[in-house]
């Protein structure tokens, strides 16, 4: 698994739309269109946000851009088994305090500076007496600890993460957020400053078998929210693939993640797939890499998140010129589903 989210806020219309799709829990908590850190959209938390995980972890790695408003503002940022809190790193008066619960275990040193973007990392381990901790701020150690007391509940895991912000000073804005636990054999540490771009079809790949509602299928899927226009087929193995925009960053690509959504148009058991395609341009053949199938429900929903932390062709960590080529889509999925090779062009 490795990397269990990414999260850069981008692909969502408004909060609301974030909420209804995330199992988040909020009270005055909004996206900021243009508050992030390259000019795109951020999470801006006033009041507090909790946001369940893809499972139950006994560790995680957590890492995320984060601008405080005020360093007069205490900020709560925890690790939690369901709605109680395992470790929490808290903000008082800029200076920053690693908690079991309530109980302080570490003070750090640094104060946090205001209105610039920081990026925090947390490498947590939940176990009553063999627990761990380590807290980064931008790549430096501020905290750590092992051997020591880290789980509040019965259970050594955490399944939500929370920013929970209480003052009057203003709000504050997270952004370029990543999750990671350690299994696999890739992204199961500290990923350091991380950048998550999201990418939107540019134009038609090389299948283009669903039908559009209107105009061309790619121009369908285009938009960064919205489910006015679609593109539909009820045949297992039918397939739209499209070229995508290209990264604006540069350096390490961690992982790749595949967004989609998707709604069935009668009763019955529906699955659909994500697919990439692989041109043979970047050496060897080309190539189809489908993801797992997952279940459509009946009105349009995001289908649950699937990560690639390494490239599907070289079983090594992707590079930019790699996803830059890469075509990305979707196929109706059933028991049998389909098979593709180079030869099916």
């Amino acid at each position: 698994m490795a990397i269990v989210l990414m999260e850069g806020f981008d692909k969502w219309s408004s909060f609301a739309d974030w909420y209804a799709n995330s199992g988040a829990s909020s009270t005055l908590t909004s996206l900021s269109t243009n508050g992030g850190r390259w000019g795109n959209k951020a999470l801006n938390v006033s009041a507090y946000v909790n946001m369940w995980l893809p499972s139950a972890y006994s560790t995680v790695i957590w890492g995320f851009a984060w601008k405080a408003v005020s360093s007069s503002d205490p900020m709560y940022i925890s690790l939690q088994d369901t709605t109680t809190v395992q470790c929490v790193l808290r903000f008082t008066g800029g200076i920053p305090y690693f908690q079991r619960g309530s109980t302080t275990i570490a003070t750090g040193t640094q104060v946090i500076t205001t209105s610039a973007w920081n990026y925090y990392e947390i490498k947590l381990t939940v176990h009553p007496s063999a627990g761990s901790f380590e807290v980064r701020v931008n790549g430096v150690v501020q905290m750590s600890g092992s051997g020591v007391n880290t789980r509040v509940t019965a259970n050594n895991q955490v399944n939500q993460y929370g920013f929970s912000h209480y003052g009057g000073g203003g709000n504050h804005n997270f952004c370029d957020m990543y999750l990671c636990d350690t299994s696999g054999s890739a992204n199961t540490d500290f990923l350091g400053d991380t950048r998550v771009e999201y990418l939107v079809p540019t134009g038609a790949g090389v299948r283009s078998q669903f039908t559009p509602s209107a105009g061309s299928n790619w121009q369908t899927v285009d938009d960064v929210a919205g489910d006015t226009d679609y593109n539909s087929n009820n045949q297992p193995g039918a397939m739209d693939l499209f070229t995508m925009a290209d990264l604006a960053g540069s350096g390490l690509v961690r992982g790749v993640q595949a967004i989609s959504r998707a709604k069935k148009d009668d009763a019955g058991f529906r699955k659909a797939s994500p697919v990439f395609y692989k041109a043979s341009g970047l050496g060897g053949t080309a190539r189809f890499y489908k993801g797992s199938q997952v279940p459509v429900l009946d009105s349009f929903s995001n289908l649950p998140l699937q990560m690639f932390n390494t490239s599907p062709d070289t079983g090594v960590a992707w590079t930019v010129d790699e996803v830059n080529a890469l075509q990305c889509g979707y196929a109706v999925g059933d028991a049998g589903m389909f098979t593709l090779d180079a030869k099916v062009v």
